[in-house]
């Protein structure tokens, strides 16, 4: 089964470049908008997001996608060499404060016959050009619940990691900055600001 950290870290990868930040309040309410209202659903989380303005983009509407979208179809082809996953990795983009943003929507599917037959579905949404990690007092304020995982390390990466147990089935919601030039990001190649949602979607309950 992919390890949680495998399942974060899919579309966790190369960003950077975009003259413009998306301010943080549009960040947020964006992630919140499309990647939450149907976390736990492929098929009703599309549609979220096409409701909330998002447009299919190619992998290379952006380079540093490009970068995103190839690291995350290799941890696809590999589980479903290594461990027989199916699943899918699409990308959307959207003007949001003036900046561009970029989503990564992820879903992994266990072999059928599995038990139990639970898919990992990830969103992921990017600021390449965020020169800051969002304050995370926001989404503690937004879900009541305090950063259960904290990583501080000024100049390499600043993550916060929430398990929220109001949202069913949320595996973690994550917030990571790592800025330009670190030692972090030349070894990720990312730089910039993300939000992600890992959750399952148990086969069980589908209907």
């Amino acid at each position: 089964m992919i390890r949680p950290l495998t399942a974060t870290m899919l579309a966790v990868l190369p960003c950077g470049g975009a003259a413009a930040a998306v301010p943080p309040a549009t960040f947020l309410d964006a992630f919140l908008t499309a990647c939450l209202n149907a976390y736990d659903d492929p098929a009703a989380r599309n549609a979220v997001i096409a409701a909330a303005g998002w447009r299919p983009v190619a992998d290379d509407a952006d380079p540093m996608l490009a970068a995103v979208m190839e690291a995350s179809r290799d941890a696809l082809a590999s589980a479903r060499d290594e461990e027989g996953y199916d699943g899918a990795v699409a990308a959307f983009g959207q003007t949001l404060g003036g900046a561009d943003a970029y989503l990564v929507a992820t879903e992994f599917d266990m072999p059928a016959g599995s038990e139990p037959e639970i898919d990992l579905l990830g969103c992921y949404l990017y600021d390449f050009a965020a020169d800051g990690p969002l304050d995370a007092s926001r989404i503690t304020a937004r879900f009541d619940v305090p950063p259960a995982e904290i990583e501080n390390q000024p100049g390499i990466i600043v993550a916060e990691v929430w398990n929220i147990e109001t949202l069913p089935g949320v595996w973690e919601l994550r917030s990571t900055f790592i800025p330009a030039d670190g030692p972090a990001a030349a070894i990720t190649g990312f730089s910039g600001r993300v939000l992600s949602v890992t959750a399952t979607w148990d086969h069980g309950g589908r209907g």
